[in-house]
């Protein structure tokens, strides 16, 4: 899945919220496909500054907390790259077997 933002206007500026809300809409992706976050390999992060990794880490723990096995997962310093406001970008690689 390609990076996903939250422009959401309360989140503005929260790492943490961000974070919830994009991974809530990958899980609402995947699950049009019959997938879930468990399916989830692989996850690569843009952070806008890298002192909100503990704040992105929190919540991306918890999102994966009831998984059997997480998501190997990358976070880069993204800068000003994602513009204003904007704290997180988020991509996932799920692999899903046949069924």
């Amino acid at each position: 899945m390609s990076g996903s933002l939250c422009v959401d206007e309360d989140a503005r500026d929260n790492i943490e919220l961000q974070t919830r809300r994009i991974f809530e809409h990958i899980a609402r992706v995947l699950g049009k496909h019959g997938a879930s976050l468990s399916d989830v390999v692989k996850t690569t992060s843009y952070l806008a500054d890298l002192a909100d990794y503990d704040g992105f880490n929190r919540a991306r723990v918890e999102t994966f907390m009831d998984c059997k096995e997480p998501p190997a997962s990358t976070a880069v310093g993204a800068g000003a790259l994602l513009g204003s406001g904007t704290r997180v970008e988020i991509e996932a690689v799920a692999f899903v077997p046949s069924r």
